[in-house]
């Protein structure tokens, strides 16, 4: 069996080696990402769909850390998983719904609820909660994705390996249409970057060589495509064609991102003063802020559609999300203490 880090020695969200700041960094950037996202969304600003590329950071960073995970029981690994997300997500959706219950006339309807307690789909002003369901996915997954790698030592498994990508990317796309398989594949590259990690030396240099270069170049070609060319297409089959294409640029982009801060952190940012400090609190809330945030700055409760000042905007967004946040936190891990037993 390869060797993984020891569980002990793992950050229960995001799976991350206790210690390793980089990617309590790449996390920090990332989590700031989605929320300047939103925000920019709200004002119909195109850099919003750069920024959003927060998402596929996340996604790598978690199949990353996973990657150098030792899994020995793939059912123990799923439940705590699960437990962990799902205790946090089902309380901030049962924040949100009371809250959308007494302070909007948004009509809430029980089947929409039932839904997203499956983690099936979403409402209005809780649309991000979409990556509840993928990283669930993903995470069952791991499992299957740790027994494919106890033969990467064979001579054609790469080979293999991509052609195990492609037939799930297929059977995600037509038999679990609520998924986008990009992002799944995603999770894979981190993964995949993750056992390189484990095995190479030079694996931050190989994994730039391979993802950043391709990631500009195929974003270039989005963007002169996009912006230029400005393309529209009316065939509903080449529409569904440019969306994957996007999908797999916004892939690349994601992955490239992660490493490239992750190196800005390594040769830059760690010797900041006070840093250190500032990435574990962001490490600890990071999963909550990301749940609470939404339905502030997107949703019926936005408090960009007030009419203050932007500066009052700011400080009631900052203290609205922290409090959220913090008593998502606390509330799940003790729901956490209550249902995982050693």
């Amino acid at each position: 069996m390869t060797k993984g880090v020891d569980i002990k020695k793992m950050n229960d969200f995001g799976g991350g080696v206790r210690g390793d700041l980089g990617i309590s960094f790449c996390r920090y950037i990332a989590m700031n990402f989605i929320v300047a996202c939103h925000v920019l969304q709200y004002y119909d600003n195109e850099l919003a769909w750069w920024f959003n590329c927060g998402v596929q950071i996340f996604i790598c960073i978690s199949g990353f850390l996973y990657g150098q995970r030792r899994i020995d029981n793939g059912y123990s690994f799923i439940k705590r998983r699960f437990i962990k997300i799902l205790s946090s997500y089902y309380v901030c959706l049962l924040i949100d719904v009371v809250l959308l219950y007494i302070f909007s006339d948004q009509v809430v309807d029980i089947k929409d609820i039932i839904l997203m307690v499956f983690c099936k789909g979403t409402i209005a002003g809780l649309g991000h909660l979409w990556f509840v369901g993928t990283i669930l996915f993903c995470y069952l997954l791991t499992p299957i994705l740790s027994q494919v790698y106890e033969f990467q030592n064979r001579k054609n498994f790469k080979m293999e390996f991509f052609s195990f990508c492609v037939c799930l990317c297929i059977v995600v796309q037509i038999h679990l249409p609520q998924f986008n398989p990009i992002w799944i594949l995603c999770y894979i590259c981190g993964y995949s970057i993750g056992k390189l990690k484990l095995k190479d030396e030079k694996w931050l240099y190989k994994a730039s060589l391979l993802f950043v270069p391709t990631s500009i170049i195929f974003n270039i070609v989005k963007i002169y495509m996009k912006y230029i060319l400005k393309i529209t297409l009316k065939n509903d089959a080449l529409n569904s064609l440019y969306a994957r294409y996007g999908n797999l640029c916004h892939l690349l982009l994601g992955v490239s991102l992660f490493l490239i801060l992750y190196v800005i952190y390594k040769k830059f940012i760690q010797h900041v003063s006070g840093i250190d400090h500032l990435l574990k609190l962001s490490d600890k809330y990071s999963y909550d802020i990301y749940l609470a945030h939404h339905i502030y700055i997107l949703g019926p409760l936005s408090i960009l559609s007030l009419q203050i000042s932007a500066f009052s905007k700011i400080i009631i967004l900052i203290c609205l999300i922290s409090a959220q946040s913090v008593i998502v936190h606390k509330a799940s891990a003790l729901l956490n203490q209550l249902k995982i037993s050693d």
